[in-house]
């Protein structure tokens, strides 16, 4: 960042009824950083996830998309990347893809089971399907059990125990908000991040794979 666009920047972030104040005002005693204090915190709610929303955080929204090329220095120097979708109002951190070069993972890794992986294709095929008829994407508890139903032996034998993969699958998805309960607390929006964090492709490759499976499992009930 040019000294030209820090000026800038502390102009736009401070509060307009105060005096300016200067960096080091703003920073603790012995400071060595060079960002202002909204700059880092910026950086520091990109980095905790998992997205920063237009709607949430209106004032580091506005400054991430005015200092998005010095957001993006920042974050390269921890080799991340950023996604940004101005038009749901989303941003979020992501690996950035060094090649052949081997360089230290900074965020955690999150792998999707079975049921989680089921439950993505059908919350993002709801997702767009609502986005094209201009409605809100929802679905209930119960919708999520009967469809997780058809993937799970367990459902079979051991209701309770099936009921409770699919209360940690949703817990899992509400924790890194691609679900949002609703006040009715059984029926949950579908946050838009899906669509940005599952491309068609992925969910056409992960739709591939279930048919495959339900196939392979045709000719075992067949002799049931």
């Amino acid at each position: 960042m040019t000294k030209e666009q820090l000026n800038e920047f502390k102009n736009f972030a401070g509060d307009s009824d105060e005096p300016q104040e200067s960096l080091q005002d703003r920073t603790f005693e012995g400071d060595p950083g060079t960002l202002p204090l909204e700059m880092r915190n910026l950086i520091l709610s990109l980095l905790k996830g998992p997205y920063l929303s237009s709607k949430e955080s209106p004032k580091q929204w506005d400054l991430l998309l005015r200092y998005k090329e010095a957001v993006l220095s920042q974050l390269a120097n921890l080799y991340l990347t950023l996604l940004i979708d101005e038009v749901d109002g989303i941003a979020f951190i992501k690996q950035i893809d060094t090649g052949e070069v081997e360089v230290p993972t900074l965020l955690t890794s999150f792998t999707y089971k079975l049921l989680d992986s089921v439950l993505l294709v059908e919350l993002r095929e709801r997702l767009m399907n609502a986005e094209n008829s201009g409605q809100r994407a929802t679905i209930s508890m119960d919708e999520m059990v009967s469809h997780l139903t058809l993937f799970d032996s367990v459902s079979k034998d051991d209701q309770v125990k099936f009921l409770k993969r699919v209360a940690a699958v949703v817990e899992r998805f509400t924790k890194r908000h691609i679900l949002i309960q609703l006040p009715s607390k059984e029926d949950y929006e579908i946050s838009p991040i899906l669509r940005v964090l599952f491309t068609a492709s992925d969910v056409a490759a992960l739709a591939k794979s279930y048919e495959e499976l339900i196939e392979q499992a045709a000719p075992e009930k067949a002799h049931e």
